[in-house]
């Protein structure tokens, strides 16, 4: 039986990210984007338990985390990026150590320098930007040559060294309208003569969602509209150079077992892939296109994100549920995921779901999309209770609560 902690949560999880904080190596912290919050939960108490959460981008999604030096995070949604410190004292608390940037396009992914002081971003224009840390004053610019719409990127290293100590140890691999990996960087930007793009990753027949690298099994994975999950390896010549230009790809398998659109996949260090997607499962793959393992691990549609570490892997899914996997056993054994976030909702039938929820006080209404009328109070153990059903309020509802004058919320 699988155990959990349940929180009341109706929001979509965006971005999640397993971290070790220099200041507590003994435990795992774990980030989640719940709009345009951050929730921080941690390992402290044996199993995953809630710290605290704040508000980091007010209004805009949060779409990514990028950790820098020490315990400094990167938080990153829409146009928009903030700097954070978390703090494990007895006073949890997340920090905002620079408040929140705008830029004029949409960031897609975002690396820091090895002295933190700078970090770089792609937009979904094509576009690499550096910009400044304290100030998110933009220092650089670069155009690829092909210019157009990218559904992801990912920012790489340069292969022989994974630092970033200049603009030209940033290569950018897009994810294309055209169904396309390019790979390009700014050195190669500089000359017309020479061309910006190093490498064309070609074959799948829709359009390029998140792409993902292993440096030290030298493995890079794609997914795709299509439904499938294209596993490339790059190799250098004997006696070359290790740089991107002289990397030569190939494509090792294209993964069929996803019956939807694949969101996103990750390499592990033992050449295993996992993939995730929009029919909530979770598939594990050997890099020759042999599915190890399939987990349906979510109710309903989506798995919206993961994260990874050493020890766990974090799913997020659209039945508003956050699972941990303990690697070892996911690999390896049936199911061993922990409940992190979830709501239960046991008076109500499995085709109905959450429209609209209303915190007043200490209870939680929610309204469904089939009519009923739900109360909650917030304390640990507590038990939903239908209010009323009725049919006249099926589909869009709106619920407010306002405070009477005697100081106690009531329901509008």
């Amino acid at each position: 039986m699988s155990q959990y902690k349940a929180i009341c949560s109706v929001q979509r999880v965006t971005a999640a990210l397993l971290v070790e904080l220099a200041a507590d190596l003994s435990h795992q912290y774990l980030l989640l984007g719940t709009g345009s919050e951050v929730c921080l939960y941690s390992t402290k108490s044996g199993k995953w338990s809630f710290e605290c959460k704040s508000d980091v981008l007010h209004g805009r999604v949060v779409h990514g985390f990028r950790k820098g030096n020490g315990d400094i995070i990167a938080v990153f949604g829409q146009k928009s990026v903030t700097i954070l410190k978390l703090s494990i004292e007895d006073t949890k608390q997340i920090k905002v150590e620079v408040p929140l940037i705008e830029f004029p396009d949409w960031i897609l992914d975002l690396v820091w320098f090895s002295d933190s002081s700078r970090y770089a971003f792609v937009t979904a224009h094509n576009i690499l930007c550096i910009a400044c840390a304290f100030t998110g004053s933009v220092l650089e610019i670069h155009r690829s040559s092909i210019n157009c719409i990218l559904y992801s990127a990912k920012l790489l290293y340069s292969c022989n060294k994974k630092v970033i100590k200049s603009a030209a140890d940033v290569y950018v691999a897009a994810g294309t309208v055209f169904n396309d990996v390019i790979i390009w960087n700014r050195a190669q930007c500089a000359e017309s003569s020479t061309p910006s793009i190093l490498h064309i990753l070609k074959g799948h027949k829709g359009v390029i969602f998140d792409i993902n690298i292993e440096y030290d099994s030298q493995l890079v994975s794609s997914v795709s509209d299509d439904r499938t999950v294209h596993i490339w390896h790059y190799d250098f010549p004997v006696n070359g150079a290790r740089t991107w230009r002289d990397a030569k790809f190939q494509l090792l398998s294209v993964c069929h077992g996803h019956t939807s659109r694949v969101w996103a996949a990750v390499i592990l260090e033992y050449k295993t892939v996992i993939s995730i997607g929009e029919n909530a499962n979770i598939l594990v793959w050997n890099v020759d296109g042999s599915i190890r393992k399939k987990i349906k691990a979510h109710k309903r549609k989506n798995i919206w994100c993961m994260a990874v570490s050493r020890n766990y892997l974090v799913t997020c899914g659209g039945d508003m549920s956050v699972k941990s996997w303990e690697l070892s056993q996911l690999l390896h054994a049936e199911d061993s995921s922990e409940f992190i976030v979830r709501e239960q909702i046991d008076a109500v039938e499995v085709k109905d779901f959450p429209r609209t929820v209303c915190i007043t006080g200490s209870s939680c209404f929610i309204m469904t999309d089939q009519g009923c009328l739900l109360a909650r109070h917030l304390a640990q153990g507590s038990k939903l209770c239908v209010l009323l059903s009725d049919d006249r309020f099926r589909g869009y509802t709106v619920m407010s609560s306002t405070w009477a004058a005697s100081d106690k919320p009531s329901l509008l």
